[in-house]
């Protein structure tokens, strides 16, 4: 992970995340019209149980299989 502020907000979730079941909204970067998994989200997949991302951008849906496209405030759990 290059970014120096990804690795700070890595730094204070480890807590949280470490070794749990994590729901990742906004797993994407959104720059432009490149859309990318996020390092973070990448760091946490590394450091969680288990990690489920959620994204509004189609782009996710090539991603891999646990990650969707969805509105995360009308997703149904």
């Amino acid at each position: 992970m290059t970014n120096n502020r990804a690795r700070q907000t890595l730094e204070i979730i480890m807590p949280y995340i470490k070794n749990k079941e994590v729901l990742d909204i906004g797993c994407l970067n959104h720059n432009m019209n490149m859309f990318e998994i996020n390092p973070l989200h990448l760091e946490i997949k590394k450091s969680s149980s288990y990690c489920f991302g959620v994204d509004m951008e189609k782009e996710v849906l090539n991603l891999g299989n646990e990650v969707i496209c969805a509105d995360a405030t009308r997703l149904e759990l």
